[in-house]
């Protein structure tokens, strides 16, 4: 399991993001924006995209916050 993803019900056991069944909520009014701009140095760039940070995909966590 990914570190970080024990207790997530939107991780999976590999801690990539997924689809949970929200259909016994009660509905609720929400709206959301989001935007990133990325730089920095480019080792940390690459290991970014190659999936190997200590603390986890990062890309999972963005796409749930």
């Amino acid at each position: 399991m990914a570190p970080g993803a024990e207790g997530f019900a939107h991780l999976d056991g590999s801690g990539k993001a997924r689809m949970v069944d929200v259909s016994a909520k009660s509905p609720t009014r929400r709206t959301a924006a989001a935007s990133a701009c990325l730089s920095g140095p480019e080792a940390v760039i690459d290991r970014l995209f190659a999936g190997g940070l200590p603390k986890g995909d990062a890309f999972a966590v963005s796409r749930i916050a």
